[in-house]
């Protein structure tokens, strides 16, 4: 981990857990009507969590909507559905 004590990364995710992180994460995407990444972003900074800790704060649900909204923004590929 960069520039962070073994401490320093305890108290963090005592005060930070994967619920109470992205639950943060969606409300502030919702009240300021921005993406998921940019609330994450804008999120750890507010509150000083450095990026390297905050894959390990990102719920499942979280996870899946950030791969919807990268879907669209096309920074993943999209997946090609046959007709059948």
């Amino acid at each position: 981990m960069g520039g962070i004590t073994e401490e320093e990364f305890l108290e963090l995710t005592n005060a930070h857990t994967p619920k109470t992180f992205s639950l943060a994460v969606e409300d502030m995407a919702r009240e300021s009507d921005i993406g998921y990444l940019d609330a994450i972003i804008e999120y750890a900074n507010d509150h000083e969590i450095e990026m390297d800790i905050v894959p390990k704060l990102i719920s499942k649900p979280l996870k899946e909507k950030l791969e919807v909204e990268a879907r669209k923004l096309h920074f993943l590929p999209g997946f090609v559905e046959l007709p059948i």
